[in-house]
């Protein structure tokens, strides 16, 4: 997430606070279809900002949320959504990119760890690391759960797997148990499976990471 796009999502965080019950409960209805529109993050936070104005300015007039935006949720963010501009090629393909590489960078940075601790614990043995039964198998259980998450969100939203992750709080939650199978398996069951060149695995992950990384700060 850009930190244009921190910026705006601090900003409408502090001023929904603000906001009475009715109209947070009605500004909660239209987040959570924005939240799956196939847009931009920062297009989704300016569409929140205008909506959580609209609400304010009817506070002040003594009105109803209904009053601001009309009685039918779904055909206002079906009008608002309507003009805002789709991703571009470029913008569609960075978050598929990002969608592949993010759940990979969790993974990496564990076995990133776990090389190090094993560099420390058998440094005769480097460069060949073990890859363990545990980190097979874990990471084979959260990548699965992870693309059946990814082909889930594309198919029902259309929309980007890392965008509803970062704007639905339910989604990032049930990623949680899978992350902890993972790390109970990395933990627990070290039987070495084969060996890999140390060197260039740990190349590769920190490339996953750095990638990731810089998508993270740079999409919108």
């Amino acid at each position: 997430m850009s930190k244009r796009t921190r910026k705006l999502r601090r900003l409408n965080r502090q001023l929904d606070e603000k906001l009475t019950p009715a109209s947070t409960a009605m500004l909660y209805q239209i987040t959570r279809r924005i939240r799956t529109a196939p847009i931009s993050a920062y297009q989704q936070e300016s569409i929140r900002h205008d909506v959580i104005e609209m609400l304010q300015e009817a506070e002040s007039r003594g009105a109803s949320p209904e009053d601001a935006i009309g009685g039918d949720i779904a055909a206002f963010c079906d009008s608002v959504l309507a003009e805002v501009p789709p991703l571009t090629a470029r913008e569609r393909r960075l978050y598929a990119l990002h969608d592949v590489l993010w759940p990979m960078s969790l993974p990496a940075a564990c076995m990133i760890g776990q090389h190090m601790v094993l560099l420390s614990l058998h440094a005769e043995g480097w460069p060949a690391v073990p890859v363990t039964t545990g980190i097979a198998v874990g990471i084979g259980f959260y990548l699965l759960a992870v693309c059946c998450a990814v082909l889930l969100t594309r198919t029902l939203t259309h929309s980007s797997f890392t965008q509803v992750y970062n704007g639905l709080l339910t989604v990032r939650l049930l990623l949680i148990p899978w992350w902890l199978i993972f790390v109970l398996l990395a933990m627990f069951w070290d039987q070495p499976l084969w060996y890999i060149n140390g060197p260039l695995v740990i190349a590769l992950e920190l490339l996953v990471l750095i990638v990731s990384l810089i998508l993270s700060a740079t999409l919108d």
